[in-house]
Parts: structure tokens; sequence; C-alpha cells
């Protein structure tokens, strides 16, 4: 968000209060990545953002569910949700400055409304977390606050930020109320599922 002050955590941190680590948020998306190779130019448009988004997912839940996480089908919208129920990740290809916090990412494609009614139950959270300066997660309609893990192809790497969508335009995800940018992935013949994430300081732009 353009303006906010910016802190320096350790993705042990941030991240770690959400029961989540960078190695576990890469595994996922580069399960996601490989599905997409496969894909030749024959397969419909929209295959490898499909594949890339589903296969992440399934990775990510695989991972998660030993430590209480469960797979969240309702409406259609596939979410992983946290063993106390205060956190859901939806995983959604983006564009723009994914990753980089002195950019605006945003959503690749038009949402339906079930993001927007995330969005809804984001807003909710943030506005009494700052009006009333009290716990949150627990009151707003007994839903949990909604991530979006944003997954950007280049051509020699794969930006990738964790973030929770706040405001929608032309049904994209335009506005976040937090972004955690992780460490980029390479991509291409460098990308091997062994690989280990380079160890940083990953920024967190706090909400506001």
């Amino acid at each position: 968000m353009t303006g906010a002050v910016q802190l320096q955590f350790t993705e042990h941190d941030r991240l770690g209060e959400l029961g989540l680590d960078v190695d576990t948020l890469h595994r996922a998306a580069r399960a996601g990545l490989a599905a997409r190779a496969t894909r030749t130019d024959l397969a419909p448009r929209n295959a490898q953002g499909s594949d890339l988004v589903s296969h992440a997912v399934e990775e990510l839940r695989l991972l998660l569910v030993p430590s209480g996480w469960t797979a969240d089908f309702a409406g259609g919208q596939e979410r992983t949700v946290s063993a106390d129920g205060l956190t859901s990740i939806i995983v959604s290809t983006g564009a723009g400055a994914v990753g980089d916090l002195a950019g605006e990412a945003r959503t690749a494609h038009p949402k339906g409304p079930l993001m927007r009614d995330a969005v809804s139950i984001n807003q909710g959270f943030v506005q009494e977390e700052f009006s009333l300066g009290l716990p949150v997660p627990q009151r707003v309609e007994g839903r949990p606050l909604c991530w979006v893990l944003l997954v950007k192809v280049e051509p020699a790497q794969v930006d990738l930020e964790l973030t929770v969508p706040s405001g929608m335009r032309d049904g994209m995800v335009v506005t976040w109320a937090e972004r955690i940018p992780l460490p980029p992935l390479p991509y291409g013949a460098e990308l091997e599922p062994g690989d280990e994430p380079v160890p940083l300081d990953v920024p967190v732009e706090p909400r506001r």
C-alpha cells in the first residue's frame, strides 16, 4: 500500500505467527510450476494457470494438514484453513509488482462474488482492529481472515507474496491490507524440487 511504513521482520516472525514458513510456500508454488510446465501449446489457454493454482493448493494442503490445517471447499472457492480457524489461504496467479512493496500488485484475472465476500470480511477485520484496538479474529462473522498467495511467473523467475486482499476494481483485487513478499524462485532449468529457499529478512507492510 502506497505511503505505508515498511517494517523489517524475519520470515519466522510474521509467517510464524500464521503457522507458515517460506519453505512451505515455496514448495507449494514449485508443485504448481511443475504441473504448469507439462502443458503444450495445444492445451486450452487457461490450462497453465489452472494447473499452477490447483497443484499449488494440493501441495500446500499436503504440507499443512499434519499441523491441523483443513481443506475448505465451501461455495466452490478452494481455501486452506488453519487449525484455529482464524486464517485461510487462497492461491492465485498475480500481476504487477508481486513481491515488491515499492509497486502495486494485483490478481492476474478478475475474481467472482466469493472473492468479493472475502474482501468484505477482511475489511471488517481491519476496520475493527484499528477503530477498537481489540483482537478481532473471533468477532467478524466467525469467518477467518483470508490471505492470498500470489504467484507471478516471469521468464527467469517466479515472484511471490502472501497478502490480505482489501479492495477490488473491475473484478480484480488491487489493494491489500498487508503484504508479505517472499523470496523469488528461479524458473526454468534452474528450478529443482530440492532447492532450498534463500534465507533472508522478509519485509512486511503493516495493516493500517
